[in-house]
């Protein structure tokens, strides 16, 4: 029986980077005491109904020490960038709707997420914008993303956003959002 304090969604925390910039595994890098992959996790897990790591390299999530029933997936086409790992999670997804977020957002605040999930509607998207655009990296997106999302991954784009003009999209203004993270620390990587 899944707890009723608990949305229907799957999350997806994204971690399959190289790591090229910082030159290290940042998924791993303890934030307070714990792998920032493994945080990101369990805050998902608060308010979601299932928690998946989608990563090319799962043999490094053993280190992780992530909750049990987190399941950890590997790219279906490897280093394909967050496009890559969305069209992974919604492929393998429980639920209609997937919260992408990055594995390096250790301040996710689960209000936000529930904040998200109220402003849907008749959506296919629901992500944050603010001046800067669209924060595809903390939205939720609907199984029906897929055929599109796998359309342009194919055409060799990687970046989340790309799939955004096909889709019905709701845009949460940021300062929605503060309503509930007043310092939008929920994005913050």
């Amino acid at each position: 029986m899944v707890d009723a304090a608990r949305l229907p969604i799957t999350a997806a925390v994204l971690a399959g980077g190289r790591s090229q910039r910082m030159g290290v595994d940042k998924t791993l890098l303890l934030f307070d005491g714990e792998p920032l992959v493994r945080r990101v996790a369990e805050t998902a897990a608060l308010v979601c109904q299932s928690v998946m790591v989608v990563t090319n390299r799962p043999e490094a999530m053993i280190e992780a020490d992530l909750p049990a029933d987190v399941r950890v997936l590997t790219d279906e086409v490897a280093y394909q960038g967050p496009l890559g790992g969305l069209v992974t999670a919604l492929a393998a997804a429980e639920t209609e709707w997937v919260l992408a977020v990055a594995s390096d957002m250790p301040w996710l605040e689960p209000s936000v997420i529930r904040a998200l999930w109220e402003a849907r509607g008749e959506a296919q998207v629901v992500l944050p914008v603010g001046e800067k655009g669209p924060e595809p990296l903390l939205a939720l997106y609907h199984t029906s993303c897929l055929p599109e999302a796998r359309r342009v991954l194919a055409s060799g784009r990687r970046r989340l956003v790309a799939i955004l003009p096909a889709l019905a999209a709701a845009e949460v203004p940021l300062d929605a959002l503060r309503a509930v993270d007043p310092g939008l620390r929920s994005l913050v990587n």
